[in-house]
């Protein structure tokens, strides 16, 4: 569904802080409708994502897997919206979509919690 105009040359600063950024790219831009955070998680994990992730516990574990994706998503959604690409980010909604010039969309219905993004950026 979608071409190779969003280029992974964009997120190679950020996937080298989290390994998790360039395979959520290959699974949204091959995925073409929306998905939710538990849907990427098993993904994830099926192609051996989470293989640095080990904790003492399985709660751990889940919130580091959780962390980790949430940390991926808005780093790419910073860096696709200068190639005219919003990815929404929610735990039930997580889909990749074109932005066209003049849409009537106001960038402010688009943004979401500036205090949870950043909590999620910080890594």
């Amino acid at each position: 569904m979608f071409n190779n105009t969003i280029e992974a040359k964009t997120v190679t600063a950020t996937s080298a802080k989290n390994p998790l950024v360039i395979p959520i790219l290959k699974l949204l831009r091959s995925q073409g409708e929306a998905m939710s955070e538990h849907q990427l998680l098993k993904a994830l994990e099926i192609q051996g994502a989470f293989d640095v992730v080990s904790a003492a516990s399985a709660d751990v574990e889940l919130f580091q897997k959780h962390f980790l994706i949430m940390n991926a998503l808005y780093h790419l959604q910073d860096q696709l919206w200068g190639e005219q690409w919003y990815l929404q980010v929610s735990p039930l909604s997580i889909v990749l979509t074109a932005i066209h010039v003049g849409d009537s969309t106001e960038v402010s219905e688009l943004n979401e919690s500036v205090e949870l993004k950043n909590y999620y950026r910080d890594l």
